[in-house]
């Protein structure tokens, strides 16, 4: 029985570098669904913001007989006449722009109305449940319309 000894244990370069190339797809890979699921975890987030927004601003209108007439994001929502502390503070948007949003529309605009009403502009990276990608307009009827507010 002979031994070959001009065989050398160990990966040849072809082998390595396949190995390699499957390591950086499942890295690119991962990568891109990492990104993505934070991009659905921050339009969840825009979703859940606006109906918590739309249950205060109902509860101060049944407490105060109208709407506020302004939001301060990130500040406390308070009666002016109750002095009731309706939401700690009034939740900002996600500071990321997701989809087709413009800059510009990365924050929640709060729109009074002179009949009583208000409208709630924000605009999602892509859709979440019933509510589509793209701006939408919360309203004081509980609705959310696409589009914009006007």
């Amino acid at each position: 029985m002979t031994k070959n000894i001009n065989k050398k244990p160990g990966f040849t370069l072809v082998e390595l570098l396949v190995v390699l190339a499957i390591v950086a797809a499942l890295t690119t890979l991962a990568t891109i669904a990492y990104d993505n699921s934070l991009a659905n975890a921050r339009d969840h987030q825009r979703v859940t913001d606006i109906a918590r927004i739309q249950i205060a601003l109902e509860q101060y209108h049944r407490d105060e007989g109208a709407y506020p007439p302004s939001l301060s994001w990130g500040q406390p929502l308070t009666g002016s006449i109750s002095s009731t502390t309706y939401m700690e503070a009034v939740p900002s948007a996600p500071t990321v722009v997701d989809g087709n949003c413009p800059i510009a529309a990365s924050q929640y605009s709060y729109t009074p109305g002179t009949d009583d009403s208000y409208e709630i502009e924000f605009c999602l990276g892509s859709n979440v449940g019933d509510t589509k990608s793209g701006f939408n307009c919360a309203k004081s009827d509980g609705s959310i319309t696409a589009g914009n507010c006007n």
